[in-house]
């Protein structure tokens, strides 16, 4: 891996990871020193100073045993015997201390330090029943066995001193060698530790400087990187502040626009709601015009019937009339008979004669009457017939009235419809449009907010650009005065002045961020991924 080109993080990790490498390393040489050290000393305190201290104890022991017998062939007294037994079980007592300190070390074992004990456990056993010989020749005045006793008892003591002595010698030059080897361990330590020591000055020294060098120069980088985007971040800034106002201006006007077509929307509304109801109301009425036209057309089909049954009608009274004509004719002729006749009777048909000239002149009355009746029945008839055709005429035009005034109720009523239909349609466009409006002011108040976000972060950049400054200057040691930007220019247009916003429901505020002092790490936050780039 090139250390140059290693990441920030990477540098750090194994830098201080050298120096916990480096340090881990000592410790563990210095652990493992102190281990031996403290074993060699745990070895002095629990093995071989108490083994010094019991054969120094032993050696008073058998001293006192020897005074204590001594002590009773003079004074004869039953109190030193008795203290003569306490002093042996004493004396048994301690062999036991020393055999169980020698069998905790299996080293000792082996190197056969119970043999010695027990070795001089085996001459003490001779000493006890020495001093009670002497103890009993002194009670039996025999002065012989006295000196006797007393110079066995004298042997055996030296042979165990003497005893003690070389386990003494032996346990000596053991702890000393155990001493030194402590002392040893104990300087190899020292040195260690100031090798360690050494060692991690330089270590640390040389990574101080690897890594100051390997972070001050992409640091210096990613300051004039910084500088160089704060600047443009202003100007960016600016412009976006700029931008916002145009876009709050302009979004005020389209609002203004939308407010404006949806009053005339209204408008349109009502006068097609106005249209619709007329249409409902002139539908009404040509149902009841269709319907008196229906009954008329009923009418005039009954009308119809009742001309054809007068014509009917007058054709039979036009065949009786000429019944009643042929039968006044033939009443003529029969009256012209019966006048021939009575003027053939003479005097005595005279009388006849004039009643055959009455029902002559009755018949030819009838005849005329007739005539004129027949002729006045073919006028009617002539007239009936017109009349008919007439009323079929009508009949017929009434129907086509009757099936036009139904096609004009239809195209009525799909007007109707039509008319309710568009006034929803409308009633939707208006609503669309209300809700437009609410989006366009509230784009407006966005926008308005996106400005003041702008000169916020136009703010904020110039903030930043001072932490870089201060930055550079930790860096370089150089005193850096702070930067001095100018304001973004403002559009001078007041936002909202072409009309008053409709009233909408107040939408939260957007978080804009304070200023606030922020720290070295969150100006440049020390991470891989930030020094990517540069």
């Amino acid at each position: 891996m090139n250390f140059a080109k290693a990441s920030l993080a990477k540098k750090l990790v194994a830098g201080f990871g050298f120096l916990v490498v480096l340090s881990t390393i000592g410790t563990s040489f210095a652990v493992f020193k102190s281990s031996q050290m403290v074993t060699s000393v745990k070895d002095l305190e629990n093995t071989h100073l108490p083994l010094a201290y019991i054969g120094g104890e032993l050696a008073l022991l058998v001293s006192h045993q020897q005074l204590a017998a001594a002590t009773f062939v003079i004074h004869k007294d039953s109190v030193y015997r008795e203290r003569f037994d306490s002093l042996d079980k004493q004396a048994d007592e301690t062999f036991a201390r020393a055999r169980a300190t020698i069998q905790a070390d299996e080293e000792l074992v082996q190197a056969g330090w119970l043999e010695k004990i027990e070795a001089i456990i085996q001459l003490h056993d001779k000493l006890a029943p020495a001093g009670r010989e002497l103890i009993t020749a002194a009670q039996a005045d025999n002065l012989a066995l006295v000196t006797t006793a007393a110079v066995t008892q004298e042997t055996v003591a030296d042979e165990i001193r003497a005893a003690i002595n070389e386990f003494g010698k032996i346990n000596t030059a053991e702890g000393e060698h155990v001493a030194n080897n402590a002392l040893t361990e104990g300087t190899d330590l020292q040195r260690l530790i100031i090798l360690i020591a050494v060692g991690i000055f330089i270590g640390g020294c040389a990574l101080a400087f690897v890594i100051t060098r390997g972070i001050t120069v992409p640091l210096k980088k990613a300051i004039s990187g910084l500088t160089s985007g704060a600047d443009q971040i202003s100007a960016a800034a600016g412009e976006v502040a700029g931008a916002g106002q145009q876009l709050a201006e302009g979004a005020t006007e389209q609002a203004a626009a939308l407010e404006e077509t949806s009053a005339s929307m209204e408008e349109i509304a009502s006068m097609t709601r106005h249209s619709a109801d007329n249409a409902q109301q002139a539908n009404g009425v040509m149902a009841n015009v269709n319907k008196v036209a229906n009954q008329a057309a009923v009418s005039m089909q009954q009308l119809t019937v009742a001309m054809g049954e007068i014509n009917t009608a007058s054709e039979k009274t036009s065949k009786i009339i000429k019944t009643i004509d042929e039968i006044a004719f033939q009443t003529n002729l029969l009256a012209l008979n019966a006048a021939v006749e009575a003027a053939r009777a003479g005097e005595a048909g005279a009388g006849f004669a004039v009643v055959a000239n009455e029902v002559r002149s009755l018949a030819m009355r009838a005849a005329d009457a007739a005539r004129e009746t027949a002729n006045l029945i073919e006028q009617t008839v002539s007239k009936v017939q017109e009349g008919t055709v007439l009323v079929g005429k009508t009949n017929e035009e009434f129907n086509q009235v009757s099936a036009g005034t139904g096609k004009v109720s239809l195209l009525i009523t799909e007007i109707s419809t039509a008319a309710k239909e568009q006034t929803d349609g409308v009633g939707q466009v208006n609503t669309a449009l209300q809700e437009m409006d609410k989006v366009v002011q509230s784009n407006a108040a966005t926008a308005e907010e996106s400005a003041a976000a702008s000169e916020e972060l136009f703010a904020e950049s110039n903030t930043l650009l001072g932490y870089v400054r201060e930055l550079e200057a930790m860096i370089s040691g150089d005193s850096v005065s702070a930067p001095s930007l100018k304001r973004p220019p403002s559009s001078g247009r007041k936002t909202g002045g072409t009309r008053p916003l409709l009233p909408q429901k107040k939408q939260p505020p957007r978080a804009i961020s304070q200023q606030r002092q922020n720290t070295g790490k969150e100006v440049i936050p020390f991470d891989d991924e930030e020094f990517e780039n540069f």
